[in-house]
Parts: structure tokens; C-alpha cells; sequence
């Protein structure tokens, strides 16, 4: 169990794909729509970080024509990361 968690917060430590999964948590979007609204430098670099969060199970792609459409999948890192957003990003004071 402890690895698992491990691995969970070390696949969401990396700054462009923490990004990408909270941007995910509002619907699907394709690589060029994420680079653009995340800022996160080049698609091919935002393409690779998608294949790992892909791989490890984290979001799930259709496609849609020549686009690929990411979303984010339920399950542990999504949970995580809506309790962290809604942890720090709360605009009320605590």
C-alpha cells in the first residue's frame, strides 16, 4: 500500500501533469486545448506526460475525428487532487 501511494504522488509531483489532471477535472479536452489553457510548453512534451497519467490509468482518450480527447478517469488521483484543490483553493478562510 505504501509504494501505491508513493507512486500516486510522485505521478502528480511533476507541475505539467498536476496541471493537466486539474484541467481535466472540468471535461476533455485535446493536447493543443491543454497546452494553450495550462501553459504547459510544447504538445509533444504535454503529449508524453498525457501517455504516463494514461498508462498508470489516470485519464482515458477517444477520438474525435483527427483530435484526441482526453478525460480524466475516477479513481484515487482524481480524488486526490479534488481533496488538495479543495483544500488550498478554497476561497474561504480557515
Amino acid at each position: 500500500m505504501c509504494n501505491q501511494v508513493i507512486d500516486m504522488l510522485e505521478l502528480v509531483s511533476n507541475k505539467a501533469r498536476l496541471r493537466t489532471v486539474c484541467m481535466l477535472m472540468h471535461g476533455e479536452y485535446c493536447v493543443q486545448d491543454i497546452v494553450d489553457i495550462a501553459g504547459e510548453g510544447k504538445a509533444t512534451n504535454l503529449s508524453q506526460q498525457l501517455r504516463m497519467l494514461r498508462l498508470a490509468g489516470v485519464v482515458e482518450g477517444r477520438r474525435q475525428g483527427k483530435q484526441i480527447l482526453y478525460r480524466l478517469k475516477d479513481g484515487p488521483v482524481a480524488r486526490l487532487v479534488k481533496l488538495l484543490r479543495d483544500e488550498y483553493m478554497s476561497t474561504e478562510p480557515k
